[in-house]
């Protein structure tokens, strides 16, 4: 009997790494610590949240930009009020900051400070949502690429 020497096993590629939006978002600018600590820490959740957030954004842009040429300071304030609280909510600290300017210059009828800022708020806020469209959807279409459809097979065959 022979003496049986095993092949050399060839030593597995390095593994590939996940793209992880996290570390993408923070490179941005977003403080992504904050942001998990309002989803308590839950990653899916806030993906999710952030999605939703960027996924809004070009019709609530809209909005506030017919308020704003309309004059209507009280429903800007309330666009603006909510973009405060959820950029805060998210880890968009500076954009909730404008926001929340905003906010009291709408309270307070201070149209040449809202007249002044809008355009720099609008446009961090384009940047942004674009910022986390660019990680967070392509991500989810690359993940939807390893998704096999197949249409069923009729039984009993397709007779013509």
């Amino acid at each position: 009997m022979e003496d049986f020497e095993p092949e050399e096993e060839e030593p597995a590629p390095p593994p590939v790494e996940e793209k992880d939006f996290i570390k993408e978002l923070r490179k941005k600018g977003i403080d992504t610590d904050a942001g998990l600590q309002y989803c308590v820490g839950d990653k899916d959740f806030y993906k999710s949240l952030l999605i939703q957030f960027a996924s809004e954004a070009t019709d609530k842009i809209a909005s506030m930009k017919n308020y704003y040429s309309l004059h209507d300071w009280h429903n800007y304030e309330i666009l603006v009020h909510a973009l405060k609280s959820t950029a805060k909510m998210i880890g968009i600290s500076d954009l909730s900051e404008k926001a929340k300017a905003l906010e009291m210059a709408s309270k307070e009828n201070e149209e040449g400070f809202i007249l002044e800022h809008h355009e720099d708020m609008i446009r961090d806020y384009g940047r942004i949502t674009t910022d986390i469209r660019e990680n967070l959807l392509e991500e989810e279409s690359e993940e939807d690429d390893d998704i096999f459809e197949f249409e069923p097979e009729s039984e009993g065959g397709d007779k013509a």
